[in-house]
């Protein structure tokens, strides 16, 4: 069952790819152009600090897939294009592998392909603190992370419906492995009390993931044999309401932000 849906979720995904949205919440953003405030190419430096590790760009490749032939094929790819380009990337949910060892070849192919890359390991927020240690050490990964995605789960006709765990699961991970830990959505936002509320459990760092990219409430409606939860399909914040509602009153959140969802151009990431 994890198989085909791994797999299905990469179709639905492609299908939402085609039809495309028209418009998005970055739209609405407009930059007040300064004339006299250009620099030189050569001042130009796009390394980083995140989470104690140097990257070469702000960028990396988010949570994709894995747990399926195909979708290890997919990650070998994409490991390829990240050792190439020196991008940073993260696997899909792990959660197949750690149900079923068979199916780790579909995620180490991850570090095989990119040996001395930052590679970022993902599990769910139900996994014990042994398993996320394990999904570490299959990846040798520079850091974790752990999806919330309890919106995808109601809508997912197998899904768990047991979220109030959570935030100690959370807690006990961040301070049981040896790296870094990262929050992320799966596209449904992290408002500010969230983002507030991960930085005192230790998080090191938390992706927005807002709404605009891959709708994941639409991928399992899709799964559904009558299709009747579209109107969850809206349901969350947009990537740029998130980041806008994370800074409203303090200036800080005091936690290393990444703003993934429905970005689209090299505008949208400025």
């Amino acid at each position: 069952m994890t198989v085909n849906r791994k797999d299905e979720h990469v179709r639905h995904a492609v299908d939402q790819q085609h039809h495309g949205q028209s418009t998005s919440d970055f739209d609405a953003v407009q930059f007040i152009h300064h004339a006299l405030a250009g620099i030189d190419e050569k001042q130009v430096d796009l390394t980083t600090r995140v989470a104690g590790t140097t990257w070469p760009t702000p960028l990396y490749i988010n949570a994709m897939t894995g747990g399926s032939e195909g979708t290890g094929e997919i990650n070998r790819k994409l490991a390829v294009a990240a050792r190439e380009s020196g991008i940073p990337i993260a696997s899909g949910s792990m959660s197949p592998f750690l149900r079923d060892a068979s199916l780790a070849g579909t995620f180490a192919v991850l570090r095989e392909e990119n040996p001395h890359g930052v590679v970022i390991a993902n599990i769910n927020a139900n996994a014990t603190p042994e398993q996320a240690q394990q999904a570490i050490d299959l990846l040798r990964a520079d850091a974790l992370q752990i999806h919330l995605n309890a919106m995808q789960e109601i809508v997912m006709p197998e899904g768990d419906r047991a979220f109030a765990s959570w935030p100690a699961q959370i807690e006990r991970i961040t301070a049981a492995v040896t790296v870094p830990v990262i929050v992320k959505e799966v596209g449904f936002g992290l408002s500010r009390r969230t983002i507030h509320q991960l930085h005192g459990l230790g998080v090191a760092a938390a992706d927005v993931s807002g709404r605009g990219g891959t709708n994941f409430a639409r991928i399992e409606n899709d799964r559904r044999p009558d299709g009747d939860y579209a109107f969850a399909a809206d349901w969350g914040q947009s990537t740029p309401c998130c980041l806008l509602d994370a800074t409203a009153r303090t200036g800080s959140t005091g936690i290393t932000l990444f703003a993934s969802g429905g970005v689209r151009s090299p505008l949208d990431v400025a």
